[in-house]
């Protein structure tokens, strides 16, 4: 069983094969050539073209041959990218600048795809789209093409506001993984209080939209010492299976909470929603199969 976020993949003997040789030691090509060498007298350029269109059949971007499977190298893995200043919310604790409107030399659609294409150059392999409220970008699908286009694993951080399940549903289509909502408390005069904006309830709104289209959803709430005695007392409000999954310091009264839906159980393989299979002679022997628990 491999894992990976919200699935997992059930590989036979053969799939094993490849993953065990993703050390960070081999490049594509390399791998390519011991799975030749084992399972000859399978034909090579056959093994080649498999290993190659695997992660396309998958809904992933191709491998390059050239490119460790793995980098042993110290690497990034996480790109926050501030696509906007722009924001329908007031937050109080918000890093934004309070002048954020007269910010207006944001980067366009071709340069934020060229910061993908770097940071996915760099080892990155998940992207989060924040800002302001990235949904206020009219390139937003673009951008989360572009990720998927690279293999990133790409999360959009919402207030929620300016979302419509017609939007939600394009971008999905287009590649999105995730999505976490900001909710500043569990009630909502004082989660309004906050946000500077009547808004509790559209966040609810949204995060049930998010549910509904199949999106792993979370939750992000700001703890500080007006909210700390209640934001674990009440969460029968929110979409069902959310669980906290930890919580980091950036000051010394406050910090940043998150609940989650968590990763998808894997169940049996037979209600899989995904599958993949390496087709070779059975005299060969060359025969990897997955299938894609979500």
């Amino acid at each position: 069983m491999l894992l990976y976020p919200e699935r997992g993949l059930v590989l036979n003997a053969t799939a094993a094969d490849v993953v065990q040789l993703c050390t960070g030691e081999h490049t594509v090509a390399a791998i390519i050539e011991r799975l030749a060498e084992k399972y000859a007298p399978h034909p090579r350029e056959a093994v080649e073209r498999e290993v190659l269109s695997l992660p396309g059949r998958h809904g992933r971007a191709r491998a390059h041959p050239e490119r460790r499977m793995t980098e042993s190298a110290p690497r990034p893995y996480t790109l926050v990218a501030e696509l906007t200043y722009r924001c329908p919310l007031r937050c109080v604790y918000c890093s934004n600048p309070l002048d954020y409107a007269r910010h207006g030399d944001a980067l366009g659609t071709a340069d934020w795809l060229r910061v993908f294409r770097e940071a996915e150059a760099l080892g990155v392999v998940q992207l989060n789209l924040t800002g302001g409220e990235p949904l206020v970008r009219d390139d937003l699908e673009e951008l989360v093409e572009g990720a998927r286009a690279l293999d990133l694993y790409t999360n959009l951080i919402t207030s929620g506001i300016p979302c419509t399940r017609e939007r939600l549903a394009r971008l999905k289509a287009c590649g999105l993984d995730n999505v976490q909502v900001s909710v500043q408390d569990v009630r909502a005069p004082e989660s309004d209080r906050i946000a500077g904006l009547r808004s509790f309830e559209r966040k609810l709104e949204v995060a049930r939209l998010v549910k509904e289209l199949g999106l792993p959803l979370t939750i992000n709430t700001v703890l500080h010492r007006e909210n700390l005695d209640r934001v674990p007392e009440d969460r029968s409000r929110w979409p069902s299976r959310l669980t906290p999954i930890g919580s980091s310091w950036p000051t010394r009264n406050t910090w940043a909470g998150r609940w989650s839906t968590g990763a998808r159980s894997c169940r049996p393989a037979s209600s899989s929603t995904g599958r993949a299979t390496w087709r070779a002679p059975p005299a060969s022997g060359f025969a990897a199969a997955w299938k894609c628990c979500s």
